[in-house]
């Protein structure tokens, strides 16, 4: 499978990634089916898994985490914090790093930044990017991102 550059974090990746919002019993996937459909994307070649406590109040992390048990080395984790505050943050992070069965992330993503005022509270005193460079800083969080489904010029 083809592959190109991931930003500036060294690593390459297949042009296929994984989007872990549908592995959950809301969209009628079983926890069996879910391990399944991770371990058979892992078997074709693909290494970036994104997810987010959101996506089913964790489920869809926790059935991830299920693979990650025992494929954590082949794996590039993303996951996301839709709480915009420092404490709040480093709870959810440490709440998805038992879900997902791992030791750190790769990714930590500050989840859907659609104004500036959102863009604010993650980025204040006690927001949610201390905990994410905190985090970092202790290993438990390889690489920070932010996403934004709105105005471009937010990022």
């Amino acid at each position: 499978m083809e592959t190109r550059p991931f930003g500036k974090t060294g690593e390459s990746f297949p042009i296929l990634s994984f989007g872990g919002q549908r592995i959950v019993d809301e969209h009628n996937c079983t926890e069996e089916e879910a391990i399944a459909i991770v371990n058979t994307a892992i078997d074709r070649g693909i290494r970036y898994f994104d997810t987010a406590w959101i996506y089913s109040q964790g489920q869809a992390e926790t059935r991830l985490g299920k693979v990650v048990k025992h494929r954590r080395s082949e794996m590039w984790i993303a996951t996301k914090t839709w709480d915009t505050t420092r404490d709040g943050a480093r709870r959810q992070l440490e709440e998805s790093l038992t879900r997902l069965q791992t030791e750190y992330v790769d990714e930590w993503r500050l989840h859907n930044v659609w104004d500036y005022a959102r863009l604010d509270e993650f980025t204040g005193k006690v927001g949610a990017l201390q905990a994410a460079v905190q985090a970092r800083e202790e290993g438990l969080v390889r690489h920070i991102s932010i996403s934004c489904h709105t105005d471009p010029q937010i990022l």
